[in-house]
């Protein structure tokens, strides 16, 4: 095949792919945003960096979300044989799975040590998700998907370092999370949504 022909060709599955599939990076976008941004004003008016624990909730929310999606879609859309789409819901899903059984050791650690591993929220809060972003925006060639993707993975090494760095917990970077997951999974996925 020429040149010419090719691209128009291998575009119209990314095309076909885009198209409405933002409502995931909704559900997970705002169930961060929200709980994230619960958790920044508790602390700020109580002091107590104990509310850091709801980060807990996520997966539980999202989870929820996305299971209640997924039964109310199941009827009415037909499933996909397009190649990239499976890969993305692959790649989706071990990081869906990587975020789940995280939390789950995070929330040992807390009820066994009473210890809130804050790092550890970040990291996989934000590196593995951004991840999930920057390997969508490749495949589907959105700008905003993978320039989303990138300022959440390199919010969540700032973070990393800095509790490093820094070990007492700071209020706002609880903030910065809520503000990452705006940029990361709210407008990429309205953007994907709105085509």
């Amino acid at each position: 095949m020429e040149n010419k022909t090719s691209a128009p060709i291998s575009d119209a599955p990314i095309q076909a792919n885009k198209k409405g599939k933002g409502t995931t990076f909704l559900i997970w976008g705002y169930v961060n945003l929200f709980v994230s941004l619960a958790i920044f004003i508790m602390i700020l008016r109580t002091g107590n960096p104990r509310f850091a624990q709801w980060y807990l909730l996520i997966p539980a929310l999202g989870l929820s979300l996305q299971f209640i999606r997924s039964g109310l879609s199941r009827s009415k859309e037909e499933p996909s044989a397009d190649i990239i789409d499976y890969i993305l819901g692959k790649v989706w899903k071990m990081v869906v799975l990587t975020f789940v059984c995280s939390f789950i050791v995070c929330g040992v650690l807390f009820v066994a040590y009473h210890a809130v591993a804050l790092p550890t929220f970040f990291i996989v809060g934000l590196i593995i998700p951004a991840v999930g972003c920057v390997i969508t925006g490749y495949a589907t060639h959105e700008t905003i998907t993978l320039l989303g993707g990138y300022i959440g993975l390199f919010t969540g090494i700032a973070a990393l370092f800095s509790q490093i760095v820094f070990p007492e917990q700071n209020v706002f970077w609880h903030l910065a999370y809520a503000i990452a997951y705006i940029i990361m999974m709210i407008i990429p996925g309205h953007y994907l949504n709105s085509k």
